[in-house]
């Protein structure tokens, strides 16, 4: 009798481990569809916001060693955060790496269009283009600053057979759409420069590149995180 108990108790903690790898598994699926909408989220944010940054600068009348210094420093300290962002792995779960950064670069859109209302109304003209070096590498910090975390996120997620595909599947949607927002974008940016309206055509653009990110924040938070 105390075998049968036994016995019982045995299978069903292996029903109990069976139930939990499959809902773990089921987690993951949904997380890897999520993922490929939050990708899409982003693709507006790249589209209407980093494709634009460098024709946004000359409309602030940068001069040429500053576009040079927009992109150097960019990368610059773009690659520097990511090397910081590989330590805080250790130190701060992934969840709070990734959705600060995410939150944090979507709150520096906000911080550029107005910049860019602030130009447009005759105030810091003169700075403008500086500020906008600043403000720019700043974004660029606080989003790679998650970037390892969320790789080492999905390499969690996906099983290492599958990650071509689905990376690649992933990469056709979320290109594309970045595509299509770039399109849009280039249209509407002619369209306000005919009204002698450019400044105000960035701000929407950058409002959207913002609503984006936030949006991809949001998708990030309803993610599996497997610990």
């Amino acid at each position: 009798e105390e075998k049968s108990v036994a016995s019982k108790y045995i299978e069903k903690t292996e029903q109990e481990k069976f139930l939990e790898h499959v809902n773990e598994e089921l987690k993951k699926e949904k997380t890897l569809e999520l993922s490929i909408k939050e990708g899409s989220a982003t693709a507006f944010m790249s589209g209407a916001g980093e494709t634009y940054i460098v024709p946004f600068a000359l409309a602030l009348n940068a001069n040429n060693a500053q576009i040079g210094f927009l992109s150097s420093f960019v990368s610059l300290f773009g690659a520097a955060s990511q090397i910081v962002g590989s330590r805080l792995i250790y130190k701060y779960s992934r969840k709070n790496s990734i959705l600060r950064g995410v939150f944090l670069q979507a709150c520096a859109w906000i911080l550029i269009l107005a910049l860019g209302v602030l130009f447009w109304k005759g105030i810091f003209v003169e700075e403008a283009a500086v500020i906008l070096i600043v403000l720019y590498c700043l974004y660029a910090v606080v989003g790679n600053l998650g970037g390892p975390a969320w790789f080492s996120l999905m390499g969690d997620l996906i099983p290492e057979e599958r990650r071509g595909e689905y990376f690649s599947t992933r990469n056709k949607i979320v290109g594309f759409v970045a595509m299509i927002v770039t399109l849009i974008a280039s249209f509407w940016l002619d369209y306000t420069k005919g009204f002698g309206l450019i400044i105000i055509g960035f701000v929407v653009l950058f409002a959207i590149a913002s609503f984006g990110r936030f949006v991809s924040a949001y998708l990030l938070a309803r993610h599996y995180y497997p610990k």
